[in-house]
């Protein structure tokens, strides 16, 4: 095994330092990145959230029914300050001078009529008398009119439901009408499927490399230089655990640069809370377990298709053979996410080539159970086995022919009769 140790450390250190390997594994926190700086110049840009300290004057022309003003109370809401100005002019005095950041005139026919005037400067402000939905309730304006108007008339309780009609508790039942103790968590599915699609993209990527490499080394007969000091088994035992190596360093920069972009969201408030950041534990781990596997089922189908073409233009004509399995449940995402436990979740979670995408989606939805999570790994990892036993045969048999291609029925009598 010492020399299946050196081909894997030659293997990883060459992956390692391809342009297309770094290029490709840097994309991933570069796109990240651009996007973060994007998304606050946007926020920036158009004022779409309070800055500190942001003051607003409110100019009260309305009259209760003892001839005092209405809107008196209630002067601070999240970072914004209410002040009462006495008058139009004042207002817009000390609007020029900076001393307020936006200014609120209420007319006396308020309650008819439901207007206000808003006085700004030709600048972004602070934001909207409304929301983007039309809802004037959530915006602090809006918090400091409904809390006057309600507070002091009705009781603290009648008032906080007028401002806050609802807050949804959602109770998930199943067909049987079960009450289902782990309703969909949206952080929880995102990420999952996010590590499904990062997880085939990086194995086929990395397995892709393995297959390049064996059709280069036999193009120029730098495979027999190999054999000569090497058994075909540690040839491609050193070759699949270098490749994998890299691929596993690649998805953990991807998996990193993610965890680091949903902590900045959270920590600047971008993040809903309903996005639970705990659920990426356990998924890392799960979502390794299906990385080791599915890439030694995909790198050695690759190797085995490395040792009975004879070219690398070769290979890659029937390279599909191997890849369009793997990318299958991809096209029934909608259906995985809807039906979990459905027959077709199930068949695809069982069926190697698929499983390890397909497990990841249904994991994501609380759709997969132990037994079937088991069930699929063991398939999985008896896959790997079975295909490393064919992948060694034909090395051996292979491996040096040169400007001939195997049949299909002579492939099956090598595996036959070694």
């Amino acid at each position: 095994m010492a020399k299946a140790l050196l081909i894997m450390r030659h293997e990883l250190s060459v992956t390692l330092r391809r342009p297309s390997f770094i290029i490709f594994s840097m994309a991933v926190p570069v796109l990240a990145l651009v996007g973060l700086v994007a998304l606050f110049v946007y926020q920036t840009a158009i004022g779409d959230r309070p800055e500190d300290g942001v003051t607003a004057g409110v100019v009260d022309l309305t009259r209760g029914p003892s001839g005092e003003p209405m809107f008196t109370g209630f002067r601070e809401y999240d970072t914004v300050t209410f002040e009462l100005v006495p008058d139009v002019e004042t207002g817009t005095r000390r609007l020029l001078d900076g001393d307020l950041d936006r200014l609120y005139v209420i007319p006396a026919d308020y309650l008819a009529t439901g207007l206000i005037n808003e006085v700004k400067l030709q600048q972004a402000g602070i934001g909207n008398v409304s929301d983007a939905s039309g809802n004037p309730n959530v915006t602090p304006l809006g918090r400091f009119l409904l809390n006057n108007l309600f507070v002091g008339n009705v009781g603290p309780e009648l008032s906080e439901r007028v401002l806050r009609p609802y807050v949804v508790a959602v109770t998930e039942i199943d067909e049987s009408g079960n009450v289902i103790e782990e309703p969909l968590d949206p952080g929880k599915l995102i990420f999952f499927m996010v590590l499904a699609i990062l997880l085939v993209i990086s194995v086929l990527t990395t397995s892709g490399y393995l297959l390049q490499g064996l059709n280069e080394e036999k193009e120029n007969r730098i495979m027999e230089i190999l054999l000569s000091s090497a058994k075909p088994e540690h040839l491609m035992l050193g070759k699949l655990f270098g490749l994998g190596s890299a691929g596993l360093i690649q998805m953990l920069i991807w998996i990193s640069s993610g965890i680091v972009v949903l902590i900045v969201l959270r920590t600047s408030g971008n993040l809903p809370d309903s996005l639970n950041l705990s659920t990426s534990i356990p998924a890392i781990a799960i979502g390794a377990v299906y990385f080791i596997l599915g890439y030694f089922l995909f790198g050695t189908f690759m190797a085995a298709l490395g040792a009975i073409t004879t070219s690398q233009r070769e290979a890659g004509q029937v390279t599909f053979l191997v890849v369009l399995p793997g990318v299958v449940p991809m096209w029934f995402i909608g259906r995985l996410i809807e039906q979990p436990e459905g027959l077709a979740a199930r068949v695809l979670s069982f069926i190697p080539f698929s499983a390890p995408s397909a497990s990841l989606v249904r994991l994501g939805v609380n759709g997969m159970g132990p037994l079937d999570l088991a069930i699929s790994l063991a398939i999985l990892a008896g896959s790997v086995a079975g295909a490393m036993w064919l992948t060694i045969r034909l090395f051996r048999a292979y491996l040096l022919m040169y400007g001939q291609r195997p049949g299909l029925r002579q492939i099956l009598a090598t595996l036959r009769h070694p």
